[in-house]
Order: structure tokens, then sequence, then C-alpha cells
């Protein structure tokens, strides 16, 4: 099983396609996992014991992983507690850039490869300076480009970005459900890459100050 450390930040997600809880790791006792998350926000979640949730959790410069677990124990309180106990594991690729969970939606998007100018929706899930995680409501494919514009948390200026869909994952139920997509970002200039590392660093830097890396 994968070790976890105190702290480390972790998205809990019920079916794996909506934009999810953002939570920490707070203990690890073999397979069994305590997470803790902002109370008003985690208590609209009702988990009960018995229910299985899926974890995206990742580390500075390490691989990013998709846990799955079942609810053992929910603590209700000033500090939301969930008690979770693994069920399985898995590794994706090593990423060159720390990828920040965002949860925001994207002000405007438009396929680059289709006559229409109709914008799509979508939610801007996490985003490093090499690439962007996607939820929309009809899939895209591999291969196809984009634009959007968003704005980085406390930021002004809005920011734009080119990127090719590199993933698309189907959504484990039919009704209400979001597609995933991950997508590379293209033709990024210098300085718009130095931002979202800065960026990124200023997250990690935040997590560390309140325990949470």
């Amino acid at each position: 099983m994968i070790p976890l450390e105190r702290g480390q930040p972790a998205l809990l997600l019920l079916e794996g396609e909506d934009p999810g809880c953002r939570s920490w790791i707070a203990a690890q006792a073999g397979d069994l996992v305590w997470l803790e998350a902002p109370a008003a926000t985690a208590a609209q979640l009702r988990l009960e014991p018995g229910d299985e949730v899926q974890l995206r959790t990742w580390r500075p410069t390490d691989a990013l992983y998709l846990l799955r677990g079942r609810v053992e124990r929910v603590e209700q309180g000033a500090a939301w507690r969930l008690g979770l106990r693994l069920l399985a594991a898995t590794r994706h690729q090593r990423r060159a850039y720390f990828r920040v969970p965002l949860g925001t939606p994207a002000e405007a998007v438009h396929r680059l490869d289709q006559l229409s100018s109709e914008p799509l929706l979508v939610h801007v899930r996490d985003l490093s300076a090499s690439g962007v995680g996607l939820l929309t409501a009809v899939p895209l494919w591999v291969g196809a480009r984009i634009a959007l514009r968003m704005h980085l948390p406390d930021t002004d200026a809005p920011l734009v970005l080119s990127a090719r869909v590199v993933r698309v994952v189907e959504p484990v139920r039919a009704r209400a459900a979001l597609w995933q997509s991950g997508a590379a970002l293209v033709d990024l200039p210098p300085e718009t890459q130095e931002q979202l590392i800065r960026f990124a660093i200023q997250v990690q830097q935040e997590w560390r100050r309140r325990g949470r890396l």
C-alpha cells in the first residue's frame, strides 16, 4: 500500500467525476487512513460507513495516486474526519511540475478544431505548468485542441491557455455525469509558464505553513 504523509493534500471524490472535496491526510495506520476537511464543505457529502469513495492525492515532484476505499467512520465537529479503509491504489506517471487542485469554472473555452464558435462549458479540476485537468458535460477527444481563459486565485489579469487533450475518462454513471479529460499545455509563453510555476510554489508554501505538506 502507498505510504501517505500527514498533511498530504488529497481530493475526495464520490464517483470520480465530480469536482471533489479538498482534504488532507491526518494519519495512517496500515490500510486505514484518516482524512480531515473543512466541516462546512465535507458535511454536504453525507458519507456513511460502508460507502465507497475515491481519493486523488499527490506529492511535490512525485506521481499522482488514485486510491479507492471504504468509509469506516465519520466524525462530525469543528474538524470533520473520515476513516477510510483502502481497497486499491494506482500510481500515475511522474509529473515534471506540481499540479494544484482548483475546482473552478473556466470563463471561456473554445475548441480550435471545430467551425463552431460556441464556447464549451468546462470546470478546471487542476492545473500545473505543463497541463490541466478538465471536467465537461460533453466528451472531448484525444488530440482535440482547446483555448481557455480563466483566473488564478487572487489575480486580476485573466490567464489564456492553449491545450491539447491527451486523455479522456468516461463517466462512471450515465446520469448527471461529467467527463474527465487531461490536456497538455501547448505554445505556452515562458512568462506564462513562470507564472504557473510561481503559483504552484506559493500553494506548496501555504500548505507547508498550515502543516498540510
